[in-house]
């Protein structure tokens, strides 16, 4: 996924990544996610992508993917871009298909751990629901 996918996908819902926002990306992945081959030959964000959001001024980007580097990325270069810039990344999301508005609040809860990634509970607040 590049950047100017971004840009079409933000075109198409007639939107525009503001700076402080968190980016959420469906790419309908999770369907896969019994299927462990399939689900981990997942899509991913490209480099430019990530240097979009990151000049949009996002403080996060989440993902239905297990990653947003390709499988295939040993050095994880989507990420090694966010975390230069301090860019939260959430990975794993699930049911976002039930998100009924394009802005909302997104809580994120993770373990209170000491180490580089953690789980957490991920919750939508939607002004309408």
């Amino acid at each position: 996924m590049d950047d100017e996918d971004l840009e079409g996908a933000e075109e198409a819902a007639g939107l525009a990544i503001r700076d402080g926002e968190i980016a959420i990306i469906q790419t309908g992945w999770e369907q896969f996610y019994s299927h462990p081959k399939r689900y981990r030959a997942h899509p991913a964000l490209s480099v430019n992508a990530a240097e979009y959001l990151s000049f949009k001024g996002v403080n996060a980007v989440g993902i239905d993917a297990p990653s947003i580097d390709l499988p295939t990325d040993s050095k994880l270069k989507v990420h090694s871009v966010f975390f230069r810039k301090k860019i939260l990344v959430i990975e794993n999301l699930r049911n976002l298909d039930l998100i009924e508005e394009s802005r909302f609040q997104l809580l994120v809860l993770p373990l209170n751990v000491k180490a580089a990634s953690s789980p957490a509970r991920v919750i939508v607040l939607q002004a309408n629901s």
